[in-house]
């Protein structure tokens, strides 16, 4: 019996395939919304200067335009990415040191350290993720551009996310949980409000409804600051759903927020994630929550 092998993904699709969603929001900028026609122009652009030899690229990246157009370029270009986040010059060091990329994207900015790679790359690996893991020293994650593609696709599925929500960037990019918000808003060609505001700032809000914001997500912290800024008594007409994720949410607060969305008309999913795996792998149907608040953390 002959078993028949999928193809080896080399660029992660969603990257790739920007240009299918037209003119529909891709990004909403400080300098105003960005189309994925204009998101894909100038992924392809960067993509042709990384060169068609795959390189192991660093990023850093932030929610921010110019840092996500190189994460997508080198995506979409099938070169391996190397995540690390902006403004913590010992960890680039540390990562430059450790991992001597090939290329490093800081801003826009574009430094070829070599003209081909020096490494042995393996053909399905598409991204590499910091985690502390259980023993709380630094590693890194392998993961293929499949399972990229495949966990966004889960996500976007289990949420319904539409081509007409809209996240935000409540959490950092370089992390896994942050960086699977704008996977799965991509997947689907929704949109992704870029703020560095915390959710204690008044402004945040201004910006979340003025743009009508449909999705929120944070970590146990974020929720705990949603309870100083009384987030119970805001409105926010077009909000759809919140995810918690990245700890465990005591039972009696999964509970809480269960009843508060069921209340306001949105919905909340708790879930469960390992960087092994992306990001997000497990949740709790938004229907069960306040029946069973144990149930994932």
């Amino acid at each position: 019996m002959t078993t028949l092998l999928p193809p080896r993904v080399r660029s992660v699709p969603f990257a790739r395939e920007l240009r299918s969603w037209g003119d529909r929001v891709a990004l909403v900028t400080p300098d105003g919304p960005v189309s994925y026609r204009e998101l894909a122009d100038r992924v392809d652009r960067l993509a042709a200067r990384l060169g068609p030899r795959r390189r192991l690229v660093l990023v850093e990246v932030a929610a921010a335009l110019d840092p996500l157009v190189g994460y997508l370029a080198a995506l979409a270009g099938g070169h391996p990415v190397l995540l690390a986040p902006t403004g913590d010059p010992d960890a680039v060091a540390g990562l430059l040191a450790a991992y001597d990329p090939d290329v490093v994207i800081r801003a826009g900015t574009v430094l070829q350290r070599r003209p081909g790679t020096r490494h042995d790359l393996h053909p399905e690996l598409a991204l590499l993720l910091s985690t502390s893991g259980s023993t709380g020293s630094p590693k890194l994650v392998r993961l293929s551009a499949a399972g990229v593609q495949a966990n966004a696709a889960a996500i976007a599925g289990y949420l319904g996310i539409r081509d007409t929500d809209r996240a935000v960037t409540t959490l950092p990019l370089h992390y896994c949980y942050g960086l699977s918000v704008l996977h799965s808003a991509l997947v689907r060609g929704a949109s992704l409000l870029l703020t560095d505001r915390s959710v204690t700032d008044p402004a945040f809000w201004a910006e979340f409804r003025a743009h009508r914001c449909t999705g929120l997500a944070g970590v146990p912290y974020t929720l705990d600051l949603l309870d100083r800024v009384g987030f119970a008594d805001m409105r926010l007409p077009h909000l759809r759903y919140v995810t918690q994720a990245g700890g465990r949410l005591a039972p009696d607060r999964v509970r809480r927020y269960a009843e508060l969305g069921r209340a306001a008309g949105w919905d909340l999913v708790v879930m469960y994630g390992q960087t092994e795996a992306t990001a997000r792998m497990a949740y709790l149907p938004p229907e069960l929550a306040a029946e069973r608040p144990e149930c994932i953390g």
